[in-house]
């Protein structure tokens, strides 16, 4: 039972802390900053604004799972694992300030960029622990991939 009872805990405190980083974010798209976003240039096959937090939402979801299930293994190097992930997540939750607060066009390229690369190490790490957990870091990968095109043609649009 106390092992459940810490099991499930630890699920809930990552999918609390992601769900934390995203909430973050909301601080820095203020109305000044959406007015700003919707005057910039953008490709045609730019999601509607709504779908942004219901994507961002599942997302935060699928990483806390991740690792959850990382962590839940602990299989021979999984702390390594861990920590990429939890470098990732800071990344993660710098984009949008340096986006919307402080519109940073290039620089939350470059940040994008190095996200996607940390991502990609914790994909494997995550492999290497659970096979369910990096199907999980895929999802979420594929995804940073669709973000970071999006905002480099952005960028170059503007």
């Amino acid at each position: 039972m106390l092992r459940t009872w810490r099991t499930f805990s630890m699920l809930l405190f990552f999918v609390l802390l992601c769900l934390a980083v995203g909430q973050m974010g909301v601080f820095f798209t203020t109305t000044e900053a959406f007015n700003w976003y919707n005057t910039l240039n953008k490709p045609s096959w730019t999601p509607p604004s709504l779908a942004f937090p219901l994507v961002w939402t599942t997302i935060y979801i699928v990483m806390a799972v991740a690792v959850w299930l990382v962590w839940r293994a602990k299989q021979p190097h999984y702390r390594r694992a861990i920590v990429f992930w939890v470098i990732q997540l800071i990344l993660n939750g710098l984009w949008t300030p340096l986006f919307f607060g402080h519109q940073g066009l290039l620089g939350s390229v470059i940040l994008i960029d190095v996200l996607w690369l940390v991502l990609a190490i914790t994909t494997f790490l995550f492999f290497k622990q659970s096979r369910v957990a990096g199907i999980l870091m895929l999802i979420y990968l594929a995804w940073i991939s669709f973000a970071g095109l999006l905002n480099f043609m952005i960028w170059q649009m503007n």
